[in-house]
């Protein structure tokens, strides 16, 4: 029993065993705080796969408003159409030119073809020797 007093009476052996005391509650509550991060990064990632699927469906419609919108064609006239985005875009840049606008519209839906267009004018006038009177 003398020994085991001694032992216990010892400043180094007490300060040794509490430093080891809290270092185990230290590493237990290091482990603590590494399972709750875990967790919070796991509904984090949990979320993100929800953000992440709400995105592609949202994408998938976008996409397709956009392929519908594309393809919207508005008639311009006996019975030919024109794409209801180019004729918008059209009216924007030309808005001040209904002359260059109409050879604008002309040229990109295809109408007339290219040959069509150069031998002709807008307003009507014949090119004679492909000078325009």
């Amino acid at each position: 029993d003398a020994h085991i007093d001694d032992q216990n009476d010892n400043p180094d052996a007490i300060i040794l065993l509490d430093q080891s005391l809290r270092e185990v509650q230290d590493v237990t509550f290091l482990k603590a705080q590494i399972l709750e991060k875990d967790e919070i990064i796991e509904s984090l990632r949990s979320k993100l796969r929800g953000k992440n699927t709400k995105i592609s469906k949202l994408q998938q419609k976008l996409s397709a408003l956009e392929h519908e919108e594309f393809h919207k064609s508005v008639e311009i006239g006996d019975g030919f159409t024109a794409s209801a985005e180019l004729v918008d875009d059209l009216k924007l840049n030309y808005r001040h030119n209904p002359g260059i606008f109409l050879r604008k519209l002309m040229e990109k839906s295809n109408i007339f073809t290219l040959e069509e267009i150069a031998a002709s004018s807008v307003s009507g006038q014949k090119h004679h020797g492909g000078v325009q009177r």
